[in-house]
């Protein structure tokens, strides 16, 4: 799909965010980088600034708090179903918390109400798992505000 002479995937033209859609090919955006010489920029430069910065970790403060369902599949298999933005590294961090293989786990999600980059990080999702597989039940938690400020993670600080 990406050889100079494949045929068009997607004919029809749409506005991208960052300026028009190459309709000649199936490269969605091209985006490069140029190195300098940083040495040479600090050479240049009128002023040198040179400190250690540091921020404080943030809350993300979701428009909805941590919650989710999970239970054991007919077929075995673990399904937990939660608002996150990473399933394939949730369900390798599921399997590898219960010491199953990851096709046993399955993860899906539903609509994420503006997590702010937050659910990128696990929450409720392995406690979900292992309490459906030792019970053998659906079970289910919906955290409340209190709860998602004190046990998830923060914003990350730089």
């Amino acid at each position: 799909a990406l050889a100079p002479d494949a045929p068009i995937l997607h004919p029809n033209p749409f506005r991208f965010p960052y300026g028009e859609r190459n309709l000649h090919s199936n490269v969605l955006l091209e985006y490069h980088l140029v190195n300098g010489d940083v040495e040479a920029g600090f050479a240049q430069a009128d002023v040198v600034v040179e400190s250690t910065y540091q921020t404080q970790a943030q809350e993300h403060a979701y428009l909805q708090p941590e919650a989710g369902v999970a239970w054991v599949r007919p077929d075995g298999r673990i399904e937990v179903v939660c608002a996150g933005q990473w399933m394939h590294e949730e369900r390798e961090q599921i399997a590898h918390a219960l010491d199953l293989p990851d096709e046993q786990i399955v993860v899906r999600h539903g609509a994420v109400g503006g997590a702010f980059g937050g659910r990128e990080d696990i929450s409720v999702q392995i406690v979900l798992a292992l309490a459906a597989w030792k019970t053998g039940r659906p079970v289910k938690t919906v955290w409340s505000r209190e709860e998602s400020i004190v046990g998830h993670h923060k914003r990350h600080p730089f």
